[in-house]
């Protein structure tokens, strides 16, 4: 008998466990269970299929197919209920099976979606995805497992989009290529994980961490123990007419603003919205556009990408001024009633927007930089733009 956590673990002789799909690649399988001897072997009658908008694929019934996986032997209690935690038992349940393995028909057990909860797509391509989407597939994994240990609700790519939305913005990061010139050049390197694990994850998530970094001095720095939280990336975009002279704000309501006491937390704001999948930046600031102020972009001008708060939140921002036609367009309601949005509109022109700079009824950063970066280079669009 072993324990794990508040649990006793029976470690008798188990089924071995049949697996597909993500959990193919050795990284992710070890990130889930660790090690394990794992052996060639493929269902009949199924189908590894596609699941719409997600890393992970899932087992579909399919009369004369075969589901090449593997057979994990010698499996553990742990490792068994760290697999069940992975694949969400809200939409996956284990089941008995018969898989082929070496010419010989062997028992196991694997896990199969529960019907209806997710919208097959094709079937999955082992290369393409290794090729595409592994690197925010493992980055989930991750994200996943540091919850496994800590008592709160369960954060897998089913249960929280969010996760799925998180992975992508740490690949998008790694593969960022920011200068370092004044900087000393301490990398990720130089910092140790003591400790990581996340108490909370649901679209957003909290990480609790120990950690310890290189310091200035040559040393390294006493154990920190820090929160961070965790968001996905975002764009934001402020709509501007060259030929009117007019751009176009957001008011919504924001519950951080309600949170900290705020008397009036509907915010004055760009059009913004974080990155869903593996959306490229440009699709994102254009699907936003269209949601919050039902406009089409005719050119995107960049202003920067940065961190909005990198003490406590990963969230990192890519802003950009968006080329528009507003001539005639009157303040509306948008948003999406799917995910509860209530979007106010505002037409203003340059002079009367830049004035909230001076009266403080403009408290958002990224509106605030967008605002100075537009007032720089407003002759220039003008010019270019405004005989469009």
């Amino acid at each position: 008998m072993a324990q794990n956590g508040n649990w006793t673990l029976n470690e008798t002789k188990r089924l071995p466990v049949f697996i597909y799909g993500t959990l193919l690649d050795l990284e992710i399988r070890q990130t889930v269970i660790g090690d394990n001897q794992a052996v060639a072997a493929e269902l009949p009658d199924h189908l590894v299929c596609a699941i719409q908008g997600r890393l992970f694929p899932a087992l579909q019934f399919s009369q004369g197919s075969k589901a090449t996986g593997l057979i994990l032997q010698d499996i553990s209690a742990d490792q068994e209920a760290r697999l069940d935690f992975y694949l969400d038992p809200a939409v996956f349940t284990r089941c008995d099976a018969v898989v082929m393995c070496g010419g010989q028909m062997v028992d196991v057990q694997m896990h199969m979606p529960i019907a209806g909860k997710m919208q097959a797509c094709g079937a999955w391509d082992l290369n393409a995805w290794l090729q595409s989407l592994q690197p925010a597939a493992l980055h989930a994994a991750i994200q996943i497992m540091r919850s496994y240990s800590v008592a709160g609700p369960y954060n897998t790519p089913i249960h929280h989009r969010g996760i799925e939305m998180r992975a992508h913005s740490s690949v998008r990061a790694a593969r960022q290529d920011t200068p370092v010139q004044i900087r000393r050049g301490f990398v990720a390197e130089d910092v140790q994980d003591l400790e990581r694990n996340q108490p909370y994850a649901g679209y957003f998530a909290v990480e609790d961490m120990k950690i310890r970094h290189a310091r200035f001095d040559g040393g390294q720095s006493n154990v920190l123990e820090r929160a961070v939280y965790l968001a996905a990336d975002a764009v934001t975009v402020l709509p501007y007419d060259p030929v009117t002279d007019q751009l176009l704000l957001v008011e919504q309501f924001r519950p951080a603003s309600y949170a900290r006491n705020d008397p009036h937390p509907w915010v004055l704001e760009p059009v913004a919205g974080r990155c869903d999948a593996n959306e490229t930046i440009e699709a994102v600031a254009e699907r936003e556009v269209m949601e919050e102020a039902g406009l089409t972009l005719r050119h995107l001008e960049k202003i920067g990408s940065y961190y909005s708060s990198p003490g406590c939140l990963t969230e990192y921002l890519y802003s950009f001024v968006g080329i528009v036609d507003l001539a005639g367009v009157q303040s509306q309601v948008h948003g999406l009633e799917s995910e509860d949005e209530d979007i106010l509109t505002h037409v203003l022109p340059f002079e009367v927007a830049l004035a909230t700079l001076q009266s403080g009824e403009v408290d958002n950063g990224p509106l605030l930089i967008s605002l100075l970066w537009l007032q720089i280079n407003r002759s220039r669009l003008q010019k270019v733009w405004g005989s469009a």
